[in-house]
This record gives structure tokens, sequence and C-alpha cells, in this order.
């Protein structure tokens, strides 16, 4: 038995379109309904479904756009602390990674693609990593920040 994936992408490549259909069937159906005021209004109309179908549309839209929003931004990292940390990443390509990861004493530089993790390194001394480089650099960009703010401002 195979199982068919639906891909994100083309899906919402179409939701637009299907969107400003329901859209303007939902507006012309509006009209009619105005112009027609004398007649009496029943619940299973075509516009009550188109707008109980708009509303799922968007429903659906908003909770698609918020969980790829929490997925791109990381809000909820998935890592609990423990004996395993990732000290430091590099992304090779948009699915390939490279970490150094800490665990217990010993440092282990890991390719992680999506489905295979491989061990590229175990490191006989550890690599320290500084963390103020980090912040000097946080800071630099902070006071950036502020100038080009207040030359806005101005």
């Amino acid at each position: 038995m195979t199982t068919r994936c639906i891909n994100l992408a083309a899906v919402l490549r179409f939701f637009p379109i299907a969107l400003l259909l329901l859209a303007s069937a939902s507006a012309s159906a509006r009209a009619a309904a105005e112009t027609t005021a004398a007649a009496p209004v029943s619940l299973s109309g075509s516009s009550s479904v188109l707008q109980m179908l708009l509303g799922l549309f968007m429903v659906i839209a908003i909770i698609i756009g918020l969980s790829l929003a929490v997925k791109k931004l990381n809000m909820f990292p998935t890592g609990a602390p423990g004996a395993i940390k990732i000290i430091s990443g590099l992304a090779l390509s948009n699915k390939d990674r490279i970490l150094l990861l800490q665990v217990g004493d010993e440092q282990i530089l890991v390719s992680a693609s999506p489905g295979q993790v491989h061990k590229v390194h175990e490191l006989r001394t550890p690599v320290v990593v500084e963390t103020n480089q980090a912040s000097d650099e946080a800071k630099n960009f902070a006071n950036i920040f502020n100038a080009v703010k207040q030359r806005v401002k101005s």
C-alpha cells in the first residue's frame, strides 16, 4: 500500500485563487440577496454556505500561517536541558547541517540531514566557544540600530 503525501506548497499555491473565488461568490450572493429583500430568508441558502466556507478557509489559513511562523521562527525550542548540548551549528544547505555536540566531557562533530545523522569526527581537545564575541556583535548591532533610529526621528 502506498501513501501519498500532500505537498503544502502546492496546496498553498492555489489557496489565494480559491479564496478570491469564494469572496467574489459571497459578494455576488450578498448583492443578489439585497436586491430581493422581500423574499423570505432561508438558512440553507447559498450565501450562508459560502459564508461558512469562507470562514472555514480563513480559519484554516490562519492555523497554517501560524504553524509555519512558529516553525520558521523556532519559537518553541524542542531541546530540553540535559547531558547533550548543541554548542554550535552551521547550515550547509537548506536541509543539511553540521553540529558540534557536547556529550558529557566529549565533543562530537555530526552531520544532520533529514532522516540521517552521521558522526563526522570526535574531538580530542574540546573547542572553547567564546560568547563574548556574540555579545559584542549584538552590542554593535544595537548601537547601529539606535543610531539609525535617531536619524529617522530627526
